[in-house]
C-alpha cells in the first residue's frame, strides 16, 4: 500500500482524475479531445485532402473519358434548338409529308 498523497503526473490514475501521464493528458490529468492533439489535427486535414483529390480524381477522369471517345461537351450557350426532338416529344408533328 502506497501511503503517498496523490497528485497529477504519478502514473496512477484517481478518482478525480481524466488521464496521468499519457500523451492525450493535459497538466492538470484531463484527457485532451481529440482534434486538438496533434493526432486530430493530422485527421482532420487529412480526410479533407482525401476527399478534394477524391473530387479532383473523379472530374479528371470524366475530362479524361471524353478526350478519349471524342464526345462533344457544351463549350458556350446552348439553345433548345440544338435538342433533337423525335415524335414522343412532338406528337402534333406530322410525320406523313
Amino acid at each position: 500500500m502506497d501511503c503517498r498523497t496523490a497528485f497529477c503526473g504519478d502514473g496512477i490514475v484517481d478518482s478525480s482524475e481524466g488521464c496521468d501521464g499519457d500523451n492525450r493528458c493535459t497538466a492538470q490529468c484531463t484527457v485532451r479531445p481529440f482534434l486538438s492533439t496533434t493526432e486530430g489535427v493530422l485527421t482532420l486535414f487529412g480526410t479533407i485532402l482525401l476527399v478534394l483529390l477524391g473530387a479532383a480524381g473523379y472530374v479528371f477522369r470524366v475530362w479524361l473519358k471524353a478526350l478519349l471517345t471524342g464526345s462533344k461537351m457544351a463549350t458556350g450557350p446552348v439553345s433548345l434548338d440544338d435538342i433533337p426532338l423525335d415524335e414522343l416529344e412532338m406528337p402534333w408533328h406530322n410525320w406523313d409529308k
